[in-house]
This record gives structure tokens, sequence and C-alpha cells, in this order.
């Protein structure tokens, strides 16, 4: 389904300017603006699929830079979004990247949701889905779910990283 420009562009344009101001009051970024930097592998297993994508279509083993952040605060003892950025480097086989943005969600199908909560562990996902070689190929839903209980910016830090398990 395709939603008339009638009324993207005037919800576009009242949403760029409300992330604008935002940005401006807290100097840099509106959201997500203090984060983790972390660096890792994806391994990925054999699919019973081919997806058409020479990034999911075998096994491979592809180095990942993470940043694992809060949406607005952390606000002591209030909830917020947690996001996750991921660079999946090489992930063509020719030097290429891919960037996947992901934010705190209910578990797959359900990973268009957004959900608030005070860790970071859980499971990720995209509120739009993702499409498969262009414009016209096939939505694919993109999850994530960082393991562990009761995780922060801090315990990840001190232990050296996270667990994660990519779902396509």
């Amino acid at each position: 389904m395709q939603v008339p420009a009638l009324v993207t562009r005037p919800a576009g344009t009242a949403l760029a300017a409300g992330f604008a101001r935002l940005a401006a009051r807290r100097g840099g970024e509106g959201v997500h603006t203090r984060g983790l930097p972390l660096t890792g592998t994806l391994e990925l297993r054999p699919r019973a699929r081919v997806a058409g994508v020479p990034l999911l279509d075998g096994p491979g083993s592809y180095p990942v830079t993470a940043r694992s952040s809060w949406g607005v605060g952390p606000v002591p003892g209030l909830p917020d979004v947690p996001g996750l950025g991921l660079r999946l480097h090489d992930a063509d086989g020719r030097g290429g990247v891919q960037d996947l943005l992901l934010d705190g969600s209910l578990a797959a199908p359900h990973d268009r949701v957004l959900v608030l909560r005070r860790d970071l562990a859980g499971w990720y996902g995209t509120p739009l889905r993702l499409r498969l070689r262009g414009r016209d190929g096939a939505k694919v839903n993109v999850t994530v779910r960082l393991r562990g209980r009761r995780v922060g910016l801090d315990t990840i830090a001190a232990a050296g990283g996270i667990e994660g398990m990519l779902l396509v």
C-alpha cells in the first residue's frame, strides 16, 4: 500500500521540524545521542531458502561494528526505547557495507511495535520492513535478540560485549 503524498509530505515536514528542534536543544542529534560502540563478528549459517542476496544466501563470517544506545535518556526510573545500530562490513563480498538500524520491539512477527523498557537486552526490530534487491523486492523482517538479563550500557562495557542473534 502506498500512502499518498498529500499525507506523507505534511507529516514528514512536521516530524522533521520537531526532530530539528529537539536536536538543537540537545546540541546534536535528537535521539540516541549517547551510545556504546562495539565490534564483533556476525556468523551466518546456511539457510534452507535462497533470498537472492549475497549476504543472506550462504554461510559466512562478517566483521560488525555496532552501537547500542537509549532513545532519549536514560532518565532514572523511566523506561526508554533502546536502539541498536549494526554495520556489517564486506556484506556484498566486494567491500560494501550494510547498515541496520533497529529499535527495541516485541518479538517477531510483532517486531514493528516499539516498546519502552529499562534494559538493553531483548528484541529489536525495524519499524518499517526492508526490501530485498531494491524497491520492488520482497519485504523481509529483520530482528535481533540481545541475550542477557538487565543489560545496560555500563554492564555491556564491563562485560566486554554482548551476544545477539540476527533473524531474517
